[in-house]
């Protein structure tokens, strides 16, 4: 359907945060287990994945990484592992 002219556009979606549910036991084990081996800085082999980021924080990325003389997926692991040690998403 068309809009007529001066109608606004409809607002965006709102993305609300899933609630929070109990771990299983297994689970719960997991997350030790991987928090455990994330602090002694063992990793498993790589996974490929596919993420959406948007331009300017990729341009930053890259920017950041070349200057240290990195790659740029090296770097943001890096701050992956960095934010999960640090206590993650609150």
């Amino acid at each position: 359907m068309k809009r007529k002219t001066g109608e606004s556009k409809p607002a965006p979606k709102v993305r609300v945060p899933a609630k929070p549910r109990e771990l299983k036991p297994e689970e719960a084990v997991q997350f030790l287990e991987d928090m455990r081996t994330l602090h002694g800085d063992r990793d498993e082999p790589a996974i490929p994945i596919s993420i959406r980021i948007p331009g300017n924080l990729l341009r930053l990325l890259k920017s950041q990484a070349q200057a240290g003389g990195k790659r740029y997926q090296s770097l943001m692991i890096e701050f992956v592992r960095l934010g999960l040690k640090s206590g993650g998403y609150k």
